[in-house]
Order: C-alpha cells, then structure tokens, then sequence
C-alpha cells in the first residue's frame, strides 16, 4: 500500500488478495481499480485473416494489424480508443478492422 500510494508500485502487479481488499474498502468491482492500458497491451489475435495487436503507445493504445503481411497503425486515439471500451474489447477491435476493411474495400473500387 505504501509503494501505491508513493507511486513506487503498480496497482496491477499487487497480489490478488491487495486488489480485492481495496475493491472492498472503496466498494467498487476489482477491474475499476486496473489500469485498462497494462491490461490492453499485448493483447492480440486473428479477425477476418487479419492478425492483430493492441501495443501501448506514447499517450493511448494503438491497434496494429498486419494486411497482406503490411503491418499498419490503424487507431491509435481515436473516438474508438480500446482503453475506454476495456470489458468489450473483442467487439470494439472488430468493430474498428470491419471499418478498415469496408474503408479499403471502397478505396479499390474507386482505383478501378
């Protein structure tokens, strides 16, 4: 608690048992007292065979995607940003790479 409250420490690395006496003492859900940006970072998959990864940027989460092996930065703080919508980041990173997709879809068919 000490090192929390010094800034010394992270909320995230404290022991399952700390959290959980906070979430008491402040009566709020555990997840409230997380950093979404740590619990973000890293988090990757595959949607629509496109390969994705949520990387911590300078000031906010970036959502990289590899297209046709071509790694692009396609949000990075935007209205969008993952860290706000955390508990439904599986359906908001869907949500942004169908947007990507329709937008490059449009794209080709404007090039013909």
């Amino acid at each position: 608690m000490n090192e929390l409250m010094h800034e010394k420490g992270h909320i995230n690395k404290c022991s399952a048992d700390t959290v959980f006496k906070l979430s008491l003492f402040f009566n709020c859900k555990l997840e409230e007292l997380l950093d979404p940006i740590a619990l973000m970072a890293n988090v990757s998959g595959k949607y629509h065979n496109i390969k994705y990864k949520w990387i911590a940027g300078k000031n906010a989460m970036e959502l990289h995607i590899w297209d046709n092996g071509i790694e692009k930065i396609i949000d990075n703080d935007s209205a969008c940003n993952q860290v706000r919508f955390y508990h439904s980041y599986i359906s908001m990173t869907k949500a942004i790479i169908d947007v990507y997709l329709e937008d490059s879809q449009a794209e080709r068919m404007l090039m013909k």
